[in-house]
């Protein structure tokens, strides 16, 4: 048998335009399995990183400028390997000089101003100048982490984009790395990060419009889906809007009240109704109607849909509030990561005599289903997803013992609060998310009746997602 013939060199069609329907083969191909990090790249690694360091700083103190590390700690990786007699060592020379090549960074921010201290005639003792390039170092991997934001895939192909994609998950102690850096941020001064406001009651994501026209085109398609079934209709602001005054001043906020009034103004003569839920929630500002660390409405802001909708409500003094998950935490503490933001409790107002038995089915895009005998599952869920299972393409609930009569409700996430107040009244609603919905699940809900549909949106899903097309797809004829 022949040995395997090891490749030295870059194939022939690397110099040239491939043919058609010729492929291209790497010296590393993604089939193998070739040695990378190892305990002799990395030593190797951290050696050319400390010898060219200390030669970098040596000739930039020295004349006033530095060289680049990289080329020369390649030429010593391949010779070294070729001394030692290692095969196959393009990966693990790679990694010597990815490591090694970092020796010039740090000694550059070094040697251009540590100078000073010398300078102003101020003592610099050996362990303030080491501590200060360490925690400089230090800092500049704590506010670079999570900061790739460049297109990948489009620059350099599927590998690129799943190579920063195995960056981001594996970069050893990401997550505490990240809540240094906010931490670090909020002693700074800093309240807002990616477009999250800190206000010491909670986080608060304000709502960035990237494209206006998507605004108008869904609200069109709500007003073709409206003149065919004359729904009732719930437009709901975001946390930014009912709680402008407790952000700084100079945030830049869009105007969803005015936005939300000409909504409403445009669909109110294709419905049985339409509530504006601005002012109700303004009116009760001083509530927690959204959550500390969620994006998402509290149950009280559901009763509140509840109560101005034409449902004949049930009092408050009918229920009872009752906490059913502690210390949770929602999507905006896991992109925010500040342990001073305090937890969330769920709770939920619930019927004080209630002698309905209730179904949930969920069904997720893949058309995966996963079933609960209550409102309120506990097993199966995780923080604030106990409310009606969480977010899915389509939420079917049954109540029986509640009046025979269906409900279709189309929305977002936001409309999972007033659910459970309304299966009150309902023996079957039916909610759909079309932004989640697949073709299949689409073409399987349109052209089922019900005796009433309500449309409930929020302002970031009606301006910054197209619903469209899942609209038109459930479009009466």
């Amino acid at each position: 048998m022949e040995p395997e013939k090891i490749q030295t060199s870059l194939p022939e069609n690397a110099y040239r335009e491939l043919k058609p329907g010729e492929e291209y083969t790497p010296v590393m191909p993604a089939s193998s399995n070739p040695k990378e990090v190892t305990p002799y790249s990395v030593t190797m690694g951290v050696v050319m990183a400390v010898v060219f360091s200390a030669a970098a700083a040596f000739l930039g103190l020295k004349v006033g400028q530095v060289f680049e590390a990289a080329i020369p700690i390649a030429i010593i990786a391949v010779g070294m390997g070729s001394v030692l007699g290692k095969k196959n060592m393009l990966g693990q020379n790679v990694i010597i000089q990815s490591i090694g090549a970092s020796s010039g960074v740090i000694v550059a921010g070094a040697i251009f101003t540590l100078p000073a201290l010398y300078i102003l005639g101020l003592d610099a003792a050996f362990w303030q100048v080491f501590l200060s390039s360490l925690f400089g170092g230090l800092l500049g991997s704590l506010f670079l982490t999570g900061q790739f934001a460049g297109d990948y895939t489009a620059a350099e192909g599927t590998p690129g984009a799943r190579t920063e994609t195995a960056l981001r998950q594996n970069l050893p102690l990401r997550d505490a790395l990240r809540r240094w850096k906010t931490t670090l941020l909020m002693l700074g001064g800093v309240q807002e990060l990616d477009g999250i406001y800190f206000t010491g009651e909670g986080l608060i994501e304000n709502l960035t419009v990237t494209d206006e026209a998507l605004g108008e085109k869904n609200l069109a398609a709500l007003q073709d889906y409206c003149r065919e079934a004359e729904p009732y209709t719930v437009l709901l602001p975001s946390a930014c809007a009912i709680s402008s005054q407790l952000l700084p001043e100079a945030a830049l906020l869009f105007d969803q009240e005015t936005w939300l009034q000409n909504a409403a103004a445009a669909l109110s003569p294709l419905c049985r109704e339409v509530l504006n839920a601005y002012p109700l929630l303004e009116e009760n500002g001083d509530s927690r109607l959204f959550y500390r660390t969620d994006s998402r409405p509290t149950q009280l802001t559901g009763y509140l849909l509840y109560q101005a909708l034409d449902y004949f409500p049930y009092a408050k003094d009918s229920f009872s509030n009752t906490p059913l998950r502690y210390d949770c935490t929602g999507d905006l503490y896991a992109r925010w990561s500040y342990d001073k933001v305090r937890a969330d409790v769920v709770t939920a107002l619930l019927p004080l005599e209630d002698s309905r038995s209730y179904t949930i089915t969920h069904t997720a895009a893949d058309g995966t289903v996963t079933r609960w005998n209550t409102l309120y599952p506990l097993e199966g869920t995780a923080e604030i997803d106990c409310i009606l299972g969480g977010p899915a393409a389509i939420i079917a609930v049954t109540a029986e013992g509640s009046i025979p009569r269906s409900l279709l409700v189309l929305g977002d996430e936001n409309a999972l609060c007033v659910i459970p107040y309304l299966a009150l009244h309902y023996d079957r609603i039916t909610y759909v998310d079309v932004t989640r919905c697949s073709d299949e699940l689409l073409s399987a809900t349109a052209g089922a009746e019900y005796d009433r549909t309500l449309l409930l949106y929020g302002a970031p899903t009606l301006l910054n997602d197209d619903l469209t097309v899942g609209l038109a797809a459930l479009t009466p004829n």
